[in-house]
Formats: structure tokens, C-alpha cells, sequence
């Protein structure tokens, strides 16, 4: 972890953070670091919480010491995108091991507590704001008895971690563009298995199957008239009046696939039929089946049908 700088916001005390947005939380991560422009990706689960993302690059010298981040029920993971050799961290202003920070390590810092930080050098990193509590109705684990002492979460390796927050980059290259779907899986995805390695699992009977016939037929609904915009879990889990938590997993049961990858099934679906059947350019069939931009689609495109849309075209069935 590198230098931070929250500043003494008031929006950001403990006894505001409940009013937080995954907005303000990535905001403050940038404006922690000086950075207002930073890339950022937000994720929202209200059994959760705020869920962000930002990317953070310094590329001068002698970074200097930060001001204390206001204590926050939360936690802050960063994966190194650059070696960090020089640097102290303080929690409430007991210094932690100073550990050489290489590409990929991962460090986890305990926002309850005021954390300060010096740094010398360079950095480049991905940081994310994740809350610490998990409500009884998520049936997932909490942070709740994450160790102060335990000096594994500060320099390790996890390729889980990495290969999580590496998946964003892309994303935060481009966040406009970016699948909100896409985004929240992955947010979700690295919550449960921080939750998994540093906090308490609670083991909570499943609360049922599937969707309710009315529920898979509303979220299917849903997705086929917002096919072309960003779809989000929050938006079809707040159709079927679940947490998102609940929807993700009664969708896999009820359909036998994630959200995402039902989703991206449909938009290539849409896609098909308007390459064999109308003069849309690949551009605009791209678009209208949801697609950030050419690029993904032709990837995405190639890798579910075997070929390029292009190609897919000229050896398909005449147009209407």
C-alpha cells in the first residue's frame, strides 16, 4: 500500500459511512491520493454496502506522508501494478512491518482505524474500498474478526486477488464503457473471497431454490429490453425484489448460468440475427446489442461463435 491523503471530509466519519454511495467512497479514494481523475468503477449491493474501484499512479518522487483517513467500517485493498520499496503505513498510529511491496503484492488495511502512509517512490496500483460487515440476509461471510496483528495481510502474494483485480484493468482503461454487470460480479467475486481468507464464515441455510417462476420471467423481461444499455446485477435484482446476493445465486439455479454470462448469451443472440438479417454496419449491430464498443464485440463475438462478425456475415444466410 502506498501513500494516502483522505483528508478530514466529514462525509467520511463513522457515524456518516452508512450514507456513503459506492460514488463517495471511489471519490474519496481519488481525492485521497490527489488523483480527482482517476479512473473509478462502483459496484452497490445494499445488503453490503458501497463497493469501489479506482487506479492509482504517482510516477514522481518523494510522494511524502499522507493525512490520517478518517475511520471508515471498511477495508482498503491495493495490488501493486509497480514495485514499492520505500514506504511506511501507521494504523492509528501504531507503525506497521515494513515490507518490500513487489509487482502484485496485495496489502489489506483495516479502516477503522486512522491509517497514515509514507512513501518515497513511484507507484501504480489498484485500490478498492470494500465494506466490512455483512448483513444475516446476505448468507455470506464477514470481516468482523479480521486481525490487527496478523502481518500476512500487509506484502502477500494471491493470485485470486490478482487475478481479480487485473480483470478491471481493462475496465478502468475505459470505465464509460464499462459493463456494469461485468463490474459488480467481479466486485462481489473478491469481497467473498477476502471475506473467506480474513474473516469469520458463518455457515446459513440456503433461503430456497431458484427464482420464483415470476422472477425469472421479470428478470429475463428486463434483460431483453435493456439489452443494448449497461445492465447491472442492482438493476435486475431490484426487479425481483431480492439483494443482489440472492439474485445472483437463484439465477445460476433457476437458468444454470450467471447473470453475466446470460446476458452476454442474449446480446450475441441479438447480434446473429442482425448480421444475417439487416444492413446495420458492424459498428451499429455492436451497439445495439450491448457492446462497449467494436473491439469487445468482435472478441466476444469470436470467442462464442468461432468467428468474427465480419466473417459470420459473408458466410451467413442472405439478409431480409
Amino acid at each position: 500500500m502506498v501513500g494516502s491523503a483522505l483528508g478530514t471530509d466529514p462525509c467520511l466519519t463513522r457515524t456518516h459511512l452508512e450514507q456513503l454511495s459506492a460514488t463517495d467512497l471511489g471519490r474519496g479514494l481519488r481525492g485521497a491520493f490527489g488523483m480527482p481523475s482517476a479512473p473509478m468503477l462502483t459496484a452497490r449491493d445494499l445488503r453490503f454496502g458501497p463497493m469501489a474501484v479506482t487506479e492509482l499512479r504517482y510516477d514522481g518522487e518523494n510522494y511524502g506522508r499522507s493525512q490520517p483517513i478518517p475511520a471508515q467500517d471498511g477495508i482498503l485493498v491495493s495490488l501493486q501494478l509497480r514495485a514499492s520499496n520505500e514506504h511506511v503505513v501507521w494504523e492509528d498510529g501504531k507503525q506497521l512491518p515494513i515490507v518490500p511491496l513487489g509487482l502484485g503484492m496485495t496489502s489489506v488495511l483495516d479502516l477503522r482505524r486512522a491509517v497514515t502512509a509514507h512513501s518515497m517512490h513511484p507507484f501504480h496500483c489498484v485500490a478498492f474500498a470494500l465494506p466490512l460487515a455483512a448483513s444475516a440476509e446476505s448468507g455470506e461471510a464477514s470481516f468482523v474478526d479480521i486481525s490487527l496483528n496478523d502481518p500476512v495481510r500487509f506484502g502477500f502474494q494471491d493470485p485470486v486477488i490478482h487475478a481479480l483485480a487485473t480483470a478491471l484493468l481493462p475496465s478502468l482503461a475505459a470505465p464509460g464503457g464499462a459493463s456494469r454487470l461485468f463490474v459488480d460480479h467481479v466486485l462481489r467475486a473478491l469481497r467473498a473471497h477476502l471475506a473467506q481468507r480474513f474473516g469469520v464464515a458463518t455457515a446459513r441455510a440456503s433461503r430456497g431454490g431458484g427464482l420464483a417462476a415470476w422472477q425469472e420471467r421479470r428478470s429475463k423481461e428486463f434483460i431483453e429490453a435493456h439489452l443494448a444499455e449497461n445492465i447491472s446485477l442492482a438493476d435486475l435484482a431490484r426487479e425481483c425484489s431480492l439483494s443482489v446476493a440472492q439474485f445472483a445465486r437463484s439465477f445460476k439455479r433457476s437458468t444454470g448460468m450467471s447473470p453475466y454470462q446470460f446476458v452476454t448469451e442474449r446480446r450475441i443472440e441479438r447480434a446473429r440475427g442482425l448480421l444475417l438479417h439487416t444492413g446495420l454496419s458492424l459498428a451499429d449491430v455492436g451497439a445495439c446489442s450491448g457492446f462497449a464498443d467494436q473491439s469487445h464485440f468482435t472478441k466476444v463475438f469470436r470467442r462464442v461463435v468461432g468467428s468474427t462478425p465480419g466473417h459470420f456475415r459473408a458466410s451467413g444466410a442472405p439478409r431480409r
